[in-house]
């Protein structure tokens, strides 16, 4: 039997585990060391809508195949009879931006139409900025701070094993056959990797259950979960501070309100602040590094920027071939 260590356990990481349990099968031992778990990941921060956001440099066609496959991922759990425990809904979205209508993940989204001129026109008055295009469609969203204990739920009972420890240096993970590292932004200290670059995330979360329709307009958006409906945002790059800023609030709120005037009437539950793992690409990809004497193979899995839960599942399948190519075992496509 492999023993195989995961470090993280974000969404990444806890999608991550999963698979490779459903790809090795009894032929692995998989546990996850994280000093966090859900509530309280950067993963627990997001809205968990599906969209392709902030992957910067990444192949558009990479994240559009992880994509896809994570969209197949929640649509089963949807249709299977988990959505609720995963988290999983359907959503009508109205995007508006200020570039050029581009048909990206159009093919992936359902029946995206590109939105009338003088539709568009109103939104650009409402936020006083200068909107070119807009489209609806129906995606799907997943919910964190549901999907999370629903993924850590699964590992668990196909026998994983959840640490609470920090870990500080590979060298720690000697004893192990395989290391898969999803520490997201804290590959920096970890590995060493100097691409990466916090992208800080301000949001505030409300009830408003009278709210069906996600609506992203420019860096305001309004979506609702299952729990709450999430008003945000920010993207601040390379800001780390973890603090709620009144600030980020006013203009969140003034936003949404802007957008949806009955959101005012909406009570506020939480204010949140997560620092995404921003990167120049998505690393996901294998290496061989020295841990106390022995040749490791590592399988490097994160740097997704506001794509956590979008690329989760494409991402985790990818990770789990690299894990039986390194060791090894041959592989017979489950796709």
């Amino acid at each position: 039997m492999f023993n195989i260590a995961i470090v993280g356990s974000g969404v990444i990481g806890l999608s991550t585990a999963t698979v490779i349990q459903d790809y090795l099968k009894s032929t692995a031992k998989v546990t996850i060391y994280s000093e966090n778990v859900s509530p309280n990941t950067t993963s627990d921060v997001a809205a968990g809508l599906w969209t392709p956001y902030l992957f910067f440099d990444t192949s558009e066609d990479k994240i559009l195949e992880w994509a896809a496959l994570t969209h197949n991922q929640f649509l089963k759990l949807w249709k299977n009879g988990s959505a609720s425990e995963a988290g999983v809904s359907l959503q009508f979205v109205k995007s508006v931006s200020e570039a050029p209508y581009s048909p990206f993940a159009k093919h992936i989204k359902f029946g995206e139409q590109p939105m009338m001129p003088i539709d568009i026109e109103e939104m650009s008055k409402l936020l006083k900025q200068s909107f070119q295009s807009g489209v609806t469609y129906v995606t799907v969203a997943c919910e964190p701070i549901k999907y999370l204990p629903y993924l850590l739920e699964q590992f668990l009972k196909h026998g994983g094993t959840l640490k609470r420890e920090k870990v500080y240096h590979l060298e720690h993970l000697s004893g192990y056959d395989l290391i898969v590292n999803c520490c997201g932004l804290g590959a920096s200290d970890l590995n060493g990797d100097t691409q990466m670059r916090p992208v800080r995330g301000q949001v505030v979360r409300v009830k408003a259950p009278w709210q069906f329709t996600s609506v992203l307009v420019g860096n305001v958006y309004i979506i609702p979960n299952l729990s709450y409906t999430i008003l945000g945002g920010t993207s601040q790059i390379g800001d780390c501070d973890i603090s709620i800023r009144d600030s980020d609030t006013t203009k969140i709120l003034h936003g949404c309100n802007t957008l949806v005037p009955s959101i005012k009437n909406a009570e506020i539950i939480q204010h949140n602040v997560g620092i995404r793992p921003g990167r120049i690409k998505v690393r996901l990809e294998k290496d061989i590094i020295n841990v106390n004497g022995k040749q490791t193979p590592i399988i490097h899995n994160y740097g997704h920027g506001g794509c956590g839960i979008t690329l989760s599942y494409g991402c985790a399948i990818s990770t789990a071939i690299l894990v039986k190519e390194a060791l090894n075992i041959p592989h017979m496509s489950k796709l």
